[in-house]
Parts: structure tokens; sequence; C-alpha cells
């Protein structure tokens, strides 16, 4: 699926008929009791390592903006509050 040569990669009705990708429309959800999970607090625990994976893989990164004129390329061209002062 893969390939970096266009002429070796699998068509899209290829793909979509594949077994990985058929078995997987297939599979029943399993409960989480069937896993091992019992009671309401195992449950919760592994609901929250679950929660704890995709934190780490897919990290919130706060970002706070500031004003175009406060960026350090403003201040390179000489930007100064909407009026770009002239330097000779």
């Amino acid at each position: 699926m893969l390939h970096v040569d266009p002429t070796q990669r699998l068509s899209a009705s290829q793909l979509v008929n594949h077994p990985w990708l058929r078995t997987a429309r297939e599979s029943p959800a399993v409960p989480l009791a069937a896993l091992g999970a019992n009671s309401p607090a195992d449950i919760a625990r592994v609901k929250e390592t679950v929660e704890a994976a995709f934190q780490a893989l897919n990290p919130q990164v706060e970002v706070t903006l500031a004003p175009v004129t406060k960026s350090s390329l403003a201040s390179r061209r000489g930007f100064n509050g909407g009026k770009k002062t002239l330097s000779t």
C-alpha cells in the first residue's frame, strides 16, 4: 500500500476490499468486560489509560498570539505601531 512507485500501489477499490480493511469493518465491538475489566474501577482505569495515550500522542500546545506589530519581523522591518518608519 505504501509503494513509492505509483504503478505498484493498490487502487482504491483494491484497498477497500483488502482483508485488513474488510475485517476492521466486520469486527464487532468488544465490551471491556470481555477484556477482563469487570468492575467500574477497572473500566475507569482502562478509559484513563486510553485517554492518557491519546493525549501523549496528540499533545495540546497552548499558543499565545500577540499583535503582528510586536513580532520580531515587524521590528526588523521598522514597523512601529501602524506607521512604518523610514531609515535613511
